[in-house]
C-alpha cells in the first residue's frame, strides 16, 4: 500500500494534502472513507449526529470499544483518532438546510449517509457552490459510489408524479 502512496508523489502530494473534504455520515461506509484520507494528510469535515452502539464496532476500525461503550458522538470518536494523522473538525449535528455552511471548506464532499433526503441537499448545495461530491451506498456487502460533478444526483431520482 505504501508503494501506492509512493505513487501520488508524481501527482501533485502537496495539493492533496492541502484539501479538504467534507465526510457527511460517519457509519461503516464513511468512516472507512476518512480513516483513508486521513492517513494519506487530506484534512477532514465531519459531520454525523448519530451515537455509537456496539454494532458499530463490528462495521468499522475506527472505532473502539471504550468510544462504542460510552455511545460517544461518531464525528467527536473520529476527530479523537483521525487528529492523530491530519486536522479534522466534528460537527455533531443533523444536516440540513439550516447549516449546509459547514461543507463551505470543502473542495469535495463525500456522502456516508443512508437518507435520500439529505443526499439531495447535498446535491442541491454542490450544484450551487459549484463543489464535486461523490454519493455512496453499501447494500449488503458490496458498496456503489458515483461521482457526481455535472450531472445532477437529484435528475436520477426527479418524481413523474
Amino acid at each position: 500500500m505504501y508503494s501506492r502512496f509512493e505513487a501520488l508523489k508524481k501527482y501533485d502530494l502537496e495539493k492533496i494534502q492541502a484539501s479538504t473534504v467534507a465526510i457527511v455520515g460517519l457509519g461503516a461506509t464513511g468512516s472507512v472513507m476518512a480513516e483513508h484520507l486521513a492517513r494519506h494528510g487530506v484534512n477532514l469535515v465531519l459531520v454525523d449526529r448519530d451515537y455509537l452502539e456496539m454494532n458499530d464496532l463490528y462495521s468499522s476500525n475506527l472505532y473502539s470499544r471504550d468510544q462504542c461503550e460510552s455511545a460517544l458522538p461518531k464525528a467527536k470518536a473520529a476527530e479523537e483518532k483521525l487528529e492523530e494523522m491530519t486536522r479534522a473538525e466534528a460537527f455533531v449535528e443533523n444536516l440540513d438546510s439550516s447549516n449546509m455552511d459547514l461543507l463551505e471548506e470543502a473542495d469535495v464532499i463525500l456522502d456516508g449517509t443512508d437518507n435520500l433526503e439529505t443526499r439531495l441537499m447535498i446535491d442541491e448545495y454542490a450544484s450551487e457552490n459549484d463543489i464535486p461530491w461523490i454519493y455512496t451506498a453499501a447494500l449488503g456487502e458490496k458498496g456503489f459510489s458515483m461521482f457526481v460533478e455535472e450531472n445532477c444526483f437529484r435528475c436520477i431520482f426527479e418524481r413523474t408524479d
